[in-house]
C-alpha cells in the first residue's frame, strides 16, 4: 500500500543580492548562501523511499541560520 507523506520543507535565503548573500553567508554555520540544489537534494530524499519513515516533520534548509553561525 502507498501511503503519501506530507513534510514541510523550508528554505530560507535570496539569492539575489550579492551584499546580500555575504552577510546572509556570514550568519551561517556553514558560511555560504544556499542553492537551489541544496533544497532540492532534501526533497528529492523526501519523497524517495530512504525517507519514508519521515513524516509530518518541518524541515529547514538553511545552512544553519537558526543555530546562530557566524
Amino acid at each position: 500500500m502507498e501511503i503519501l507523506q506530507i513534510s514541510s520543507i523550508a528554505s530560507n535565503f535570496d539569492r539575489h543580492l550579492i551584499i546580500q548573500d555575504l552577510v546572509y553567508a556570514s550568519l551561517t554555520t556553514i558560511g555560504r548562501t544556499g542553492k537551489p540544489e541544496d533544497v532540492a537534494k532534501v526533497v528529492a530524499f523526501s519523497a524517495s523511499n530512504d525517507g519514508e519513515y519521515i513524516t509530518r516533520s518541518y524541515i529547514p534548509v538553511n545552512g544553519g541560520l537558526v543555530m546562530g553561525g557566524g
